[in-house]
This record gives structure tokens, sequence and C-alpha cells, in this order.
């Protein structure tokens, strides 16, 4: 079938095919479900390198990344030239509601960088995921998505979460303007290992899941050059079709779970939310304020 997408028409192959065995939703409404969230998605995605993980075979099948753009890709989807060690390679960013309809059609989940073209060596956000180590509960996630934002608060850094669609939660922060990449990534990790250090029982910075124990990971590295997390309003290769789903912070205060947000139930969540969310990633902060900030707290 083809579907309109703005200017554009996307073939969708085998539109009927059931990709999420525990809801039966299949691909044809997995495209659609992007063109709906498109104004709310291209502003978090459009200008950044994206990783594609895809899943053809639907959730419980084989999954492998994609991060160079294919001859095939139609005209309608961007190629950016990026440095990779050493190497100049294609990869492609999301700037119209086609290219989500397209890559929906791929049966991927759309991961970005934290830098924007034309210069990729400069970073305008920064991401911090929390994941849960060995029984910590989604409660405890929660519990320590508010003591980072405190810390974030000192730094006098308006911080946003999103449900990754998986076990954890992301804490993220826009910069006021780009910041050498380097940087960001040494100021995402002092941030981490100070919560680590006021609260080692909770927290922690180890990246070997078994010396994780019963605490928290937080993930920093997803700020490192060329690395990746998962775009606001995915939709994950769970059974039943789990989203990264930008919520509010008084959502924690609800009995919200990691994938409770999915393609069954995910239009009746944002009808009251549209505008709160679509200004979601706005608010900035200043980055030499805050690092000196934190140099006064360590």
């Amino acid at each position: 079938m083809t579907i309109k997408a703005g200017t554009a028409e996307v073939s969708v192959s085998n539109p009927q095919k059931v990709l999420f065995p525990e809801t039966g939703s299949t691909k044809e409404e997995l495209v659609r479900y992007y063109l709906a969230v498109a104004d709310l998605m291209l502003p978090h995605v459009s200008a950044r390198p994206l990783t594609l993980v895809r899943f053809p075979e639907g959730a419980g099948g084989d999954e492998f990344y994609q991060k160079e753009a294919q001859d095939y890709f139609p005209d309608f989807i961007q190629r950016v030239q990026v440095e990779i060690s050493d190497e100049m390679r294609t990869y492609i960013t999301a700037e119209n509601p086609a290219t989500l309809a397209y890559l929906a059609n791929l049966v991927s989940i759309p991961h970005i960088w934290i830098s924007l073209m034309p210069d990729v060596h400069v970073a305008d956000i920064v991401v911090w995921d929390l994941d849960p180590g060995g029984s910590v509960g989604f409660d405890e996630i929660k519990t320590g998505a508010r003591l980072l934002r405190h810390l974030l608060s000192e730094l006098d850094i308006p911080s946003h979460i999103k449900l990754t669609g998986s076990r954890g939660i992301h804490l993220s922060a826009a910069l006021q303007r780009p910041m050498p990449q380097p940087e960001v990534f040494e100021f995402s990790k002092n941030v981490a290992e100070m919560l680590a250090k006021k609260l080692p029982a909770a927290f922690t910075t180890e990246f070997s899941r078994d010396k994780r124990g019963n605490r928290i990971y937080i993930d920093y590295l997803r700020n490192r050059y060329a690395q990746s997390f998962v775009a606001p309003y995915a939709v994950r290769s769970t059974p039943h079709a789990s989203i990264a789903m930008p919520i509010e912070w008084s959502d924690l205060d609800s009995d919200i779970g990691p994938q409770d947000i999915r393609l069954e139930n995910v239009y009746a969540f944002l009808k009251e939310r549209t505008e709160r969310l679509a200004s979601w990633h706005v608010e900035a902060f200043d980055f030499p304020s805050s690092v000196e900030r934190l140099a006064a707290l360590s």
C-alpha cells in the first residue's frame, strides 16, 4: 500500500504483518503512528545523525544495527557526512514525516546523537540513562530520577524525563548553546559520579552488570562521540509495542510503569498533553555556569 506523508508518498510493504504479538499491532499501525506524532517527534530528531535498530520480523525476532545510509533509501531522506574512526561515512537524519514513515516501514527504532549537524563535534543536549540493576524495581527508578533531578536543579539545570519503553528512565537537558562534545561528556560523567559517590547504596557508574548489584546504573556513556540513545516517541521492540515516551514529572506520582505507554493506548495518553510535550525540549541551561556550580559542589 501507499501512504501520503506530507508532500511525499511512502510505500508500505506487507502492511498487515503483525509485528507485536501481544497486541496484534501491524506494520501499517506502526507507520500511521509515526505520521501521527511527527510534529511532536521531529523537533527532537531533526538534524541529528540516526542509528537504526531494526527488527524486521517483529518483536522477539532478530535485531541488528544499521548506521549508514543505503543506496535504496528514497531521495526525501537526507544524507549527512560524519567522521567515524577517521573516515567520513554517510548517515541519515529525519527531516520530514515521510522519513519517519519510511523508517517505520523498515521496522526500525531510531536512536539519536547528542550532536546537531552540521558540526557533530559539538553537543546541544546531555542525557543520563537510569537503568535498574539486579532486583531494583521501577518505584526505585522513579526515586532515583527525582534524586538526579534535585542534583541537576542545584546546578541550575532544568531536566526532562521520558520512559525508555524498556526498563528505565532517561533524564535529559538542553544546552543554551552547543559546546564541545568532549566537555559535555566529561560533565555528564562528573554528575553521574557525584551522585554515585553521595548515594553509593543506590547508584553506581559501574559498567559491568556483574558489579552493579541491586543499584541503579547511571549511564552517561551515551554522551560519547557517535553514541546514541532512543529517540523520544520511538516504538520499542517489545511484545506489546511500548513507546519511549516523554512524560511530566508529576507522572512519577502515579502508578505509571516503564512500558505502560503503548501503541494501543498512546493516543489517549497524548490527547491532554500534546501542547505541553511539544515544548518539552526547549527549556535550556547555561553550560559554563553549571560546570562551575558542579566544581563548587565537588
